[in-house]
């Protein structure tokens, strides 16, 4: 019969260890299957989060208050590109109508931010039922806010990245900013997205927002 310290030099030979002839209690473990990462994969869209990521990018540079155009009642002046679509979003996103010489006349009418409003834009245009409250600043109906820190989110900031899917709104901290999101990237932790009242009041696609910085999203329900 083998005696035992050669038969477990043979079995550490068998699975890469040191043959030395000492039992410990890693001995029975391949090295190979101890640190083996478990990938982790985004979350994937419904079919309304699809319709929604279609909704947003087809509205990428509709609105650029950077640039100038024929005015389409007098051809010899100028106005803002999209100053109109703006007015559609607020008044669909918010019910909030402007008269067409303050939309006119800055990208900001009343000094109201806009991204949140064009998110809950895209929303409804997708079929969802949501509407933006300009009191408390956030949208309502049909949708679910997921936050970071709330009770209500079981697990942890991780598992709270991850639990970000394309056609969500995002939220970052800074400035309360809003957006779109159309594809995650968990291995850069980085988005891409679609954003209104970016610079001069555009409505454009980026790809510089980090999932660490998000606070929270909106999901339709």
């Amino acid at each position: 019969m083998e005696d035992r310290p050669n038969k477990h030099r043979n079995y550490q030979s068998a699975h890469g260890l040191a043959v030395d002839g000492i039992v410990r209690p890693i001995a029975m473990v391949s090295l190979d299957t101890q640190f083996t990462p478990t990938p982790i994969t985004p979350a994937s869209p419904t079919s309304i989060g699809v319709k929604i990521i279609a909704v947003a990018l087809g509205q990428v540079g509709m609105i650029d208050y950077s640039k100038q155009v024929s005015s389409s009642v007098e051809p010899s002046k100028t106005e803002p590109l999209g100053w109109q679509k703006l007015g559609t979003i607020f008044l669909s996103g918010a019910r909030k109508k402007w008269l067409d010489t303050e939309l006119k006349r800055t990208w900001r009418p009343g000094n109201m931010d806009w991204c949140g409003i064009f998110g809950t834009y895209c929303f409804q245009l997708a079929g969802v039922n949501a509407i933006w409250s300009l009191s408390t600043g956030q949208p309502s109906g049909s949708i679910q806010k997921v936050v970071s820190w709330s009770k209500s989110f079981k697990g942890s900031r991780q598992s709270f990245e991850t639990s970000i899917k394309p056609g969500d709104m995002g939220v970052i901290s800074q400035a309360s900013h809003h957006f779109i999101v159309v594809s995650v990237d968990i291995a850069s932790g980085t988005m891409e997205t679609v954003d209104g009242n970016q610079g001069w009041g555009r409505i454009l696609k980026c790809d510089d927002h980090k999932l660490s910085k998000v606070v929270a999203y909106y999901r339709y329900m």
